[in-house]
């Protein structure tokens, strides 16, 4: 499949996991612009389900986040390709208790890190 564009959505069937950082942007973006009908659109309980349909050929598409992406295609060896990436949308963060002393520490750890090492941890776990 090839996505020239998010208008070609409406060709095909597509499914996400519930809860998925990109809920909001597949329910409250995307489906407003008429690039697909919500209602065509199927709604799984886990990634693994998603992505069983995606390997049996139930779903022609599926939306993940990148991270999941790579676990799939590199440590579980599933031949799948992203046709399509939304930029600058990532809201993804590391949630500590309120008060929690524990968020310092990591902050000053990140800091300490800088992005270019926290770059490469990050891609030693999920490429």
């Amino acid at each position: 499949i090839t996505l020239n564009n998010l208008n070609e959505l409406n060709q095909y069937s597509i499914g996400y996991p519930r809860g998925m950082a990109y809920s909001d942007l597949i329910k409250n973006d995307l489906e407003p612009k008429g690039y697909y009908s919500l209602s065509k659109v199927k709604l799984y309980p886990t990634y693994n389900e998603t992505m069983a349909d995606l390997k049996n050929g139930n779903l022609d598409l599926a939306f993940i986040e990148e991270p999941v992406y790579f676990t799939f295609k590199n440590k579980k060896k599933m031949p799948i390709e992203s046709r399509y990436v939304f930029k600058n949308v990532d809201q993804l963060g590391i949630a500590f208790k309120k008060g929690s002393p524990v968020r310092d520490d990591f902050n000053l750890w990140l800091k300490e890190q800088g992005p270019q090492k926290i770059s490469g941890i990050v891609d030693s776990w999920m490429k």
